[in-house]
């Protein structure tokens, strides 16, 4: 029986949160790693941007966006961007 790939994120947006910290690439790396399109946000786009460098400099395609988790509004900008870039998330 053929069984489906559980972990395959192929056409799939994952949104980290934090997206500026160390922790946050470890899970871009995995996660990119299944398939999925990597959108790093954080309230500090400036560390963001760092991580996203980095990122790229492993092979990685990552997008860097502000987001204060602590706004309602903030998050829905950045989901309004990300449905807008990629259709779905």
């Amino acid at each position: 029986m053929n069984q489906p790939n559980l972990f395959d994120l192929t056409n799939r947006v994952a949104i980290i949160t934090g997206g500026g910290g160390l922790l946050a690439s470890e899970h871009a790396i995995a996660l990119h790693a299944y398939g999925a399109k990597i959108i790093l946000a954080d309230v500090n786009i400036e560390s963001c941007n760092n991580a996203v460098k980095k990122l790229e400099a492993e092979g990685i395609t990552a997008i860097a966006k502000h987001c204060d988790v602590t706004s309602k509004e903030s998050w829905q900008k950045l989901l309004d961007e990300v449905v807008n870039e990629f259709g779905s998330i």
